[in-house]
């Protein structure tokens, strides 16, 4: 198993914990991520505190939808729509601490699932070498 792999089955695994269906083939790779992300998180940030106040229980997915800043993870589309956690904060901080707890989790996780044929393991190498 890749570490990319590892990465979004533990995704999945980590959004399910919040209720949240997706599927390993709707979840993107850890740069795409940070792609999307890098779009919204600044635009939000940028904001006065006074206008997120005002639009922070509104559903604001439809609008980064028609911006283009989910084209490349249209399953992210379907996690913020509806404001599942009440406000959009919250509900784009929680995806956020699923990805970042994915992404410290799988190296280990690939390690530990690591699946190589056997022709490739050194250790059989001399045997292989002398049928």
């Amino acid at each position: 198993m890749t570490e990319d792999e590892a990465y979004k089955l533990l995704c999945v695994e980590n959004l399910g914990g919040f209720g949240w269906t997706i599927t390993v083939d709707d979840m993107v790779d850890m740069q795409t991520v940070d792609t999307v992300f890098g779009r919204i998180l600044p635009w939000w940030n940028g904001l006065d505190q006074d206008t997120r106040d005002i639009i922070t229980d509104a559903d604001l997915t439809l609008g980064l939808w028609n911006k283009g800043w989910l084209s490349e993870w249209p399953a992210l589309y379907t996690l913020l729509s509806g404001v599942p956690f009440g406000r959009y904060k919250e509900t784009l901080q929680d995806i956020r601490n699923c990805l970042a707890n994915a992404k410290d989790r799988a190296p280990d996780y690939a390690a530990q699932h690591a699946i190589a044929p056997l022709a490739d393991d050194p250790a059989l190498a001399g045997e292989q070498a002398t049928q």
